[in-house]
């Protein structure tokens, strides 16, 4: 449905006195429009895709958020949350809705009906993700990274970058289908065959679980020309990305 109406307040004819018949009807039946407004943000849930039609002319469209006292929270396409207070709503639309309400004019209106915003794509942030491998939680943070669909991971570098790192990294981009990612290291060749970087039974119990087979992260075949200096990694991917 869609109601449109004028910021004026309802006003009863006796207040009136010089006001003609006509113009004491036309502002009655705009009382009532404003008092149908209110009833509709009353009735607004949570997730609701509608489109406010401001004073000022201009429309947000969006999705409900939270219910608000004095106003509506809308949350758009582009990810930006508006809060319109109540005053300052002329009309509201229900983008979900086929069917408008003929008194407020019916086919005219439905041909008027303000559309709803053509989703834009979200931008993917290319990453180069840092990480070394003594805790957990680097390589909890290379998944987070390498799902994430706001994510475009372009390489990953290890400090100080053995073998065993590699591999583990190396693994989890593969079972992930990204084969195509960047490895780096800080200290490579060098540190190559540095024990002690990673606790390879501790990933391994954190990779596999129970029930799958366990097969040792060791034997992820690592070629020394897979991996780059970290520094000539990053600078690579900056010459690629601008």
């Amino acid at each position: 449905f869609l109601l449109i109406a004028s910021k004026v307040p309802k006003l009863s004819s006796r207040f009136l006195p010089n006001a003609t018949e006509e113009n004491a009807h036309q502002m009655s039946t705009q009382g009532q429009v404003v008092e149908s407004i209110e009833k509709s943000l009353e009735t607004l849930a949570p997730g609701q895709s509608v489109a406010l039609r401001l004073a000022d002319g201009n429309v947000i469209a969006g999705v409900t958020r939270a219910p608000m006292k004095r106003g509506v929270k809308l949350l758009d396409s582009s990810g930006n949350i508006h809060i319109v207070p109540k005053a300052d709503i002329a009309g509201i639309e229900m983008i979900s809705e086929n069917a408008v309400d003929p008194a407020f004019g019916g086919a005219a209106a439905a041909s008027s009906s303000v559309q709803p915003r053509a989703k834009r794509q979200p931008t993917r942030i290319p990453l180069v993700l840092d990480i070394e491998t003594a805790d957990p939680d680097d390589i909890l943070t290379l998944l987070f990274s390498a799902c994430h669909p706001l994510v475009d991971l372009k390489a990953v570098t290890v400090t100080p970058g053995s073998a065993d790192q590699l591999r583990v990294v190396k693994w989890i981009l593969s079972e992930l289908g990204l084969r195509d990612v960047r490895l780096g290291a800080t200290d490579w060749p060098s540190a190559k065959n540095k024990a002690g970087c990673i606790d390879m039974s501790c990933y391994s119990k954190l990779l596999f679980w129970e029930g799958h087979t366990a097969k040792s992260l060791k034997s992820v075949h690592l070629q020394e020309d897979e991996v780059g200096p970290a520094g000539e990694v990053i600078a690579a991917v900056c010459a690629e990305v601008g």
